[in-house]
This record gives structure tokens, sequence and C-alpha cells, in this order.
């Protein structure tokens, strides 16, 4: 089994946690293409992380960064219900993310920042998270997940 960066369990624990939301049908980190509408299977999430920040505190660098998770919506029922569906996505996501001891056994911290709906048109749209996401991993190790 291949040992990986705290980051990267980080951002696989974010992804695995909000697959588990029953209104995802699936989640993918950092996609290499664009949705395919003919061949997703909607809502379906997709998650970036951005610049990076860090701050050595003696032993420890703590590292900060912009976490976005952005879920497409398809549904015939027009631009109210894909707000209403979005804001139930935005409620489910915030629920199962935040201070969820998986995905804080490699972060320390999780914060939502934003949220902006967005619509493609009247059948398909969505909504864009914005978190900070902070970690932690030994000073020079950055496989060795520390607590401050």
């Amino acid at each position: 089994m291949t040992v990986l960066p705290v980051k990267t369990n980080f951002l696989n624990a974010v992804r695995d946690e909000i697959e588990m939301i029953a209104q995802i049908k699936k989640a993918i980190r950092n996609p290499s293409k664009p949705i395919d509408r003919e061949t997703a299977q909607f809502p379906v999430s997709f998650i970036f992380d951005d610049k990076e920040t860090n701050q050595d505190k003696n032993r420890i660098q703590i590292k900060t960064f912009s976490l976005q998770i952005e879920v497409w919506i398809e549904d015939q029922g027009g631009a109210e219900v894909l707000g209403d569906l979005a804001d139930v996505i935005q409620a489910e996501i915030n629920k199962t993310i935040l201070d969820n001891k998986t995905i804080l056994a490699y972060g320390m911290n999780l914060t939502e920042v934003s949220a902006e709906k967005f619509y493609a048109d009247e059948t398909l749209g969505g909504i864009v998270i914005m978190y900070n996401a902070v970690y932690a991993h030994k000073r020079g190790d950055p496989y060795d997940a520390v607590k401050s």
C-alpha cells in the first residue's frame, strides 16, 4: 500500500465523506476534463484544492489552503427546483464534512467561507462552496500528521 502525504489523505477523506451523501452520485477530486452531460450521473461533485500557505511553528508546519466543492445538478423542474436542491446539498455537505472525525484525523480545521449557486440553463445548475482548510505535519515530513 502506498503511503500518501497528509494533504492527500485529508482531501481523500473529504471526497469519501461527500460520496456517502445520499444526494451525491459521485465525488471527483481535480477532474481532468469538463463534465459530460451524456455520461455524468447527477448530482456530481468536484473537489478542487487551491494555493497553499505555510506557517512554521517550531517542529510543525501548519498549512492552509482554499478548498472548493462544486456540485452540478440536473433536474427538469426548472431554476427554483435546482436552487432548492442546491440548498439541500449545501446543508448536507456542511453537515457531513464540518467537524467530521474521519476528515479531522488528517486536517485541523475546515471552515465554510462562501457559497454561490449557478445556472447553466433551465435544467442544469449547481452550487460552489468555498472552504478554508487547515492541516499540519511534522516539519520536513509531509507524511507525518501532527496536531498542534
